[in-house]
């Protein structure tokens, strides 16, 4: 019984099980690819077979209406966070069905989608999306580990995951941004807990900050957690108070630049 209280099991099973749940709900759904899924994938699909910005051919193919900001360009408002998380899993998933495509073209055997809306393509992007949420678990369980025994962290990570939205997420619909959002945040907390003492400890938060921020507009807010910290402990020492709210600005701003 102690063994399924393990981390070593618990990060592998939940894996497995999220892999599960979204070919299953993939299967019914005939794709995974909608709502506001379809804005943060077309990111990553324009600039990956494109090259470009220019989401045109992505509102086409989604049947929906585009909006231009000028000539001969359409406005994507979903920020890009996200959408560059995926790109690897993107990758090799192109790598992959080019591949396929290309042993299998001159015998004619098999059929496969390289245009970047695939399955193949769908399957690796919501993997990649499982991971970091899960990573983003993992983070948080380590944290625990520091106040509670592992029973009782691997038991509240466990219910976090099937308890809350994380399962959501994570499971049924991980091509969305909400699981890179709990991924980036999770490191923010531990590193915010964990590192205090380094050099360069509030520009790391900063840069945290605004890719989390990049990610998800309003998850940039994280960043008052440590403005509070630097009000409270250094209200006294000006110099310093300045220079780590120097650090932590130029972090957000670098993420986003």
């Amino acid at each position: 019984m102690d063994n399924f209280f393990s981390q070593k099991l618990l990060f592998p099973i939940l894996f497995l099980f999220s892999l599960v749940v979204f070919l299953l709900h993939t299967t019914y759904t005939k794709t995974a690819i909608f709502a506001d899924a379809r804005f943060y994938y077309m990111t990553t699909r324009s600039i990956m077979k494109d090259s470009d910005i220019k989401f045109a051919n992505e509102y086409k193919y989604f049947n929906m209406q585009p909006v231009y900001t000028n000539e001969d360009y359409v406005w994507n408002k979903y920020p890009p966070g996200v959408s560059f998380f995926w790109i690897p899993a993107f990758l090799i998933a192109d790598g992959f069905s080019n591949l396929i495509a290309g042993i299998s073209v001159p015998s004619g055997w098999i059929s496969v989608d390289t245009s970047g809306y695939g399955i193949v393509y769908q399957i690796c992007v919501a993997a990649s999306s499982t991971l970091l949420g899960l990573f983003g678990l993992y983070f948080l369980y380590q944290l625990l580990r520091d106040y509670f025994s592992e029973k009782i962290s691997v038991l509240t990570s466990f219910t976090l995951f099937a308890a809350t939205n994380l399962f959501f997420y994570i499971a049924v619909e991980p091509i969305n941004s909400h699981a890179a959002s709990f991924f980036v945040s999770s490191i923010f907390l531990y590193y915010f807990f964990k590192h205090e003492k380094d050099k360069y400890y509030y520009l790391t938060l900063g840069l945290l900050g605004g890719v989390a921020g990049l990610v998800r507009t309003q998850d940039a807010l994280i960043l008052i957690v440590p403005a509070i910290r630097l009000l409270l402990n250094r209200k006294r020492e000006f110099n310093k108070l300045i220079s780590y709210f120097s650090q932590l600005t130029v972090g957000a701003f670098l993420s986003f630049l």
